[in-house]
């Protein structure tokens, strides 16, 4: 997404809580708290993408992140600063509200050269006083580890509020040897505070192209030589985010701008270090832009086949994690239909790690997390994510200095390659420490059909259906309604990705009981023991 000082984007600009139980003999790496918890000594924590999924140290890692944009404009500090809130008490917000995860745009100069922030309340703010900007962000990083959130880096622009006209990964001004001294320069920077995992090399760079074979334009061989860069100068623990790109190869259907990942299939990404591949699909609804498919008759519906061509065929294909990098928008009228069927898609997919754009509320085109007095949540968009992502990882430290991981639930989708999670190449692990083979994602398929009572419909439950999220085929449906037992009462099902598919998510926080009663088209109540 693209921002502007006080704007917005290129323009103004269910799973089960899985507790880990694990009882480590180890050497101050790992041990196991009373809060089910497992504990790693900071260098020790091993990020990979495998097998269609997150992964740390070899568990399920499920993330639920927002952008924080401002450190790639005029101002040259996250915004919302100007308020009487202080950065810790929007820190807080995300912290209260479940999120595990932040994705911060910067310019390219700003890293190489500092600079002094602007729009700063320092009667809220008293400890930034005197600060220059990159001071500042070591004060937003640090103050994020002690609230459990990690931090994700994206080079939105070159210079501030330029990620318009910066629309490949470097420039006659920025060669792409200095676009790596400033990855360089900022990883170098943060190479030992735990809670930095990922680099977002390069946001949607929408001219460059996929798969043609020309080095000076092809943005799948240049994140892979910048990647490699990184890993070879300071660390390969880093999760390396890419983006997608718009128009070529061709996206007959429109792709937004880093939306468009269709040369995957041909031409995946070739890192070194394949375990630390993510792609990061930028997605956006009506509010944005007027798509020609936010149009038909049969939106939403039709959206599911467009992300499935877009980026959805990828880690079962592929085994690399898909990570929406953005998605968002106001939630009224036509855009809010859109959010819920991207949400929707999202859980039928299990691919629900993600993060939202953004915690601002001065994105004109989508809006934020806040209101625009910075403090008023938008809780309609909070709801959203907290059926998303039910049960995100969480980040604790105790007294020695240990991260405490808790959290997190295991992948449904079964991917045709699945690399090893492979332990970091860059830190030499201390001695014992070793990452534990990443398990196998179970593999999405249908349950046998039930015999309902009541009734003479046929129902088989897929995709990982469980006591909090169900996806159900129902041949013949038009219209389900279902009473999960779960003390809601009757509710709509959703449709789903394909005709006579219908999902359902539990929306008070209580799990469905495995006798379920539906209603199909409008008849007589059908009861159908679940097999999840």
């Amino acid at each position: 997404m693209a921002t502007a000082n006080h704007s917005a984007r290129a323009m103004v600009p269910l799973q089960l809580l899985g507790l880990v139980l694990v009882v480590v003999a180890a050497l101050m790496s790992q041990t196991s708290t009373a809060q089910s918890a497992t504990c790693y000594a900071p260098s020790a924590l091993n990020f990979t993408s495998a097998q269609g999924a997150l992964w740390l140290n070899g568990q399920p890692f499920k993330l639920k992140g927002t952008s924080w944009f401002g450190f790639e404009t005029g101002n040259k500090v996250v915004h919302g600063l100007w308020t009487s809130r202080s950065y810790l008490n929007l820190l807080d917000f995300l912290a209260t509200n479940n999120f595990n995860a932040i994705r911060i745009p910067f310019y390219l100069d700003l890293v190489l050269n500092d600079a002094q922030p602007s729009s700063i309340n320092y009667g809220a703010n008293p400890d930034l006083q005197g600060l220059s900007s990159m001071q500042v962000m070591d004060k937003v990083v640090q103050a994020a580890a002690a609230r459990g959130l990690l931090i994700m880096f994206d080079l939105h622009s070159f210079l501030p509020d330029t990620n318009i006209q910066d629309n490949t990964w470097y420039n006659g001004a920025n060669p792409e040897s200095k676009v790596i001294s400033g990855w360089t320069k900022l990883l170098q920077r943060y190479k030992d505070q735990w809670n930095v995992f990922a680099a977002d090399i390069k946001n949607e760079p929408y001219a460059a192209t996929w798969g043609t074979g020309n080095t000076g334009t092809d943005w799948n061989l240049a994140v892979a030589r910048i990647a490699d860069a990184i890993a070879a100068s300071v660390s390969s623990r880093f999760l390396i985010f890419v983006e997608g790109v718009a128009s070529s190869p061709a996206c007959t259907d429109a792709c937004f701008w880093g939306e468009n990942l269709i040369g995957v299939r041909t031409h995946p990404v070739q890192l070194r270090n394949p375990s630390k591949l993510v792609y990061s699909p930028h997605v956006y609804g009506p509010s944005v832009y007027g798509q020609p498919y936010f149009s038909v008759g049969n939106f939403p519906a039709n959206m599911p086949a467009i992300w499935d061509t877009h980026f959805g065929f990828i880690p079962s294909t592929t085994g690399s994690a898909v990570v929406i990098g953005e998605w968002g928008g106001h939630y009224t009228g036509s855009n809010q239909v859109w959010l819920e069927a991207m949400g929707n898609y999202l859980l039928s997919k299990r691919m629900t790690d993600q993060f939202f754009w953004c915690l601002n509320p001065n994105s004109g085109d989508t809006g934020g997390l806040l209101q625009n007095d910075w403090t008023t949540p938008e809780q309609s968009k909070l709801t959203l994510l907290a059926k998303v992502v039910p049960a995100p990882t969480k980040f604790t430290t105790n007294a020695n200095g240990q991260v405490c991981v808790s959290g997190g639930s295991a992948p449904a989708v079964s991917a045709s390659a699945s690399p090893k999670a492979a332990v970091s190449a860059s830190a030499s692990p201390k001695a014992g420490v070793s990452a534990s083979p990443s398990p196998k994602a179970p593999a999405a398929s249908a349950s046998p059909s039930p015999k309902p009572s009541g009734g003479s419909n046929q129902f088989s439950f897929c995709c990982g259906s469980s006591v909090w999220w169900m996806a159900v085929t129902i041949p013949g449906s038009s219209s389900v309604r279902i009473d999960c037992g779960n003390g809601q009462g009757w509710q709509n099902m959703v449709a789903g990705w394909e005709q006579y598919v219908w999902t359902f998510a539990s929306g008070n926080g209580q799990p469905c009981s495995t006798t379920l009663k539906f209603q199909v088209n409008g008849g007589a109540t059908q009861t159908v023991q679940a097999t999840f």
